[in-house]
């Protein structure tokens, strides 16, 4: 059979009319979105004893450079809830909408300071047109350019930080998503009243009452401020990471592309390969391609899935785009590279 090639959209009719459908069949039928309470509850409970385990450490132990390093276990733990609570955004723990509310709130509003009702609603939008940089929100980036048509409506400062956004992207991963998450999560609530607003702004004010209630009883005031600091620095850049491979680098949307769920959602996707430890760090979101053809999924059918998907790709010649850890990164910024010089520069010639 002939390869799909990204670049001539006459070989998109190489694809046979129903694949998705019959992918989707063949999932369902081998029991891969089957509800896995279990797995959540363990996932949940272990973060629930790290969390405490690291505020153990800080009442125990009063030395100034142990407080401020436990900011690190912590950082990651919370962005392990925040996973979670991705999770419950999808419907993967639970069918109810009720309960998916719940866990949402429990997690993302309460466990980290974010809006769960107003990140679904942004998610949603990304998911049905990923990489699209007129539709899919996580491409409509103020930091970071993504095509050559972004690059033209953008002022001369903004110009400049696109022309070397792969050398700022990594130190902007640990000075703006900490801060900026929760700013922006808040005032889209704000903005956009969407339902239960309010009950999610008490949820959000009540995890940082509590944060800084828990950090300022067991140590000084300036060391409180700058263990929020670390902590919230390094939760921001462990989300930011952990999302960056999934479509960073990838092809952007076109319209061929668009014409088949299949092919846009494998297509603008990067699974990163590894093994437990990395399912366990990236919290199932390492299986991208997966997790977008299938959102409802759990983690553990994404992982069983992988094979059936990967095979019928191969078979039909879409390109299915699996690399390591650091392969992905550079990948990354190999494409923000690119962009930011060469487009620039044209644009400005």
């Amino acid at each position: 059979m002939r390869a799909l090639s990204a670049a001539s959209s006459a070989d998109a009719s190489a694809l046979r009319p129903g694949l998705y459908r019959e992918i989707l069949h063949v999932a369902k039928g081998r029991g891969h979105f089957a509800r896995q309470p279990l797995y959540y509850a363990i996932r949940s409970a272990l973060n629930a004893l790290g969390i405490t385990s690291c505020a153990m450490v800080l009442v125990t132990v009063k030395a100034p450079w142990v407080q401020l390093s436990v900011a690190v276990p912590l950082a990651f733990m919370f962005g392990q809830v925040a996973l979670v609570g991705h999770d419950a955004g999808h419907r993967q723990l639970a069918r109810s909408p009720g309960w998916t509310r719940v866990w949402g709130y429990l997690h993302l509003n309460l466990g980290v300071g974010l809006s769960f009702g107003w990140w679904v609603k942004r998610h949603t939008r990304h998911h049905a047109h990923p990489n699209d940089p007129a539709r899919d929100p996580d491409a409509m980036n103020a930091f970071i350019m993504y095509s050559e048509g972004q690059v033209n409506g953008r002022g001369r400062v903004r110009r400049m930080v696109g022309r070397y956004q792969a050398y700022l992207f990594l130190p902007a991963l640990f000075l703006l998503p900490g801060v900026v998450l929760h700013v922006t999560h808040v005032g889209q609530l704000v903005r956009h009243r969407l339902r239960l607003w309010v009950i999610e702004l008490i949820l959000i004010f009540g995890h940082f009452t509590i944060m800084w209630w828990a950090v300022a009883a067991v140590m000084p005031l300036g060391r409180a401020v700058a263990f929020m600091a670390i902590h919230r620095a390094l939760m921001g850049a462990y989300l930011a990471g952990v999302i960056a491979p999934n479509h960073k680098g990838m092809p952007m949307l076109n319209g061929w592309m668009s014409d088949d769920f299949l092919l846009r959602q494998v297509m603008t996707s990067r699974n990163v390969r590894g093994g437990l430890v990395t399912e366990i760090v990236y919290g199932g979101l390492n299986y991208q391609i997966e997790h977008h053809l299938f959102p409802s999924m759990p983690v553990p059918g994404l992982r069983r899935v992988r094979p059936l998907v990967k095979d019928y790709c191969m078979q039909w010649g879409i390109p299915y785009t699996e690399v390591g850890i650091f392969e992905s990164y550079r990948r990354v910024l190999t494409g923000l590279h690119e962009i930011g010089r060469d487009r620039v520069g044209r644009g400005r010639r």
